[in-house]
């Protein structure tokens, strides 16, 4: 019995598969999360089961979770990640090749689970495809980024250096050998290049 993340079921679908899954071992048996999610050559499950793992605590099924780190040398694969019900909830045990990952990489993991695991618990009816994998604060900090570029004034190549020459007429803008050129200088001697090239129909 396994959970195909590539269909549009919820996060609710998920804990009542794990918690059916868990009703048919024994009570102190672990269950690789292999054995409960199939498909997940896409994000976020990807990043999440094949790539690092993680030390950290958590929500799942409304009851506190603790990811516990294990000896690198516990580890068959790189990364290996396992369910365990208990009287208090659940725990994740994740064995993972410390060699291969550095303590910034199993971080970032680390927020990412937790994001997933809490988009759940807030919303336990949403699409597994429609989880964000960045955080609340960090869509904030794209969105206004975003809409600070889009509120940037459109201005062409020539309007920004006529900028430029206005704010810096006597620094230098080009040097060749003993040679310089202050922008004041360059803009003039482009504008008359330029008003030479128009006589010549070019």
């Amino acid at each position: 019995m396994q959970f195909d993340v590539h269909r549009h079921d919820t996060y609710r679908t998920l804990r009542e598969q794990v918690a059916t899954r868990f009703s048919e071992v024994e009570q102190m048996t672990p269950i690789h999360l292999k054995d409960v999610l199939t498909d997940v050559k896409e994000m976020p499950f990807e990043t999440v089961i094949h790539l690092e793992s993680v030390v950290f605590d958590f929500e799942f099924d409304y009851q506190q979770c603790t990811a516990t780190l294990m000896h690198p040398n516990v580890a068959d694969a790189d990364i290996d990640i396992y369910l365990y019900k208990t009287l208090e909830g659940y725990d994740i045990k994740m064995m993972y090749n410390r060699e291969q990952f550095d303590d910034l990489t199993v971080n970032t993991y680390a927020n990412l689970i937790q994001t997933l695991c809490q988009q759940g618990i807030e919303r336990p009816d949403i699409s597994m495809k429609e989880m964000s994998l960045m955080t609340t604060a960090q869509d904030e900090a794209l969105l206004e980024a975003l809409q600070q570029v889009d509120t940037l004034p459109h201005r062409t190549v020539p309007e920004l250096f006529e900028e430029q020459v206005q704010s810096a007429l006597t620094r230098t803008a080009l040097r060749y050998g003993e040679t310089s050129l202050t922008y004041e200088a360059l803009d003039r001697q482009t504008n008359q290049m330029a008003r030479q090239l128009r006589q010549m129909g070019i």
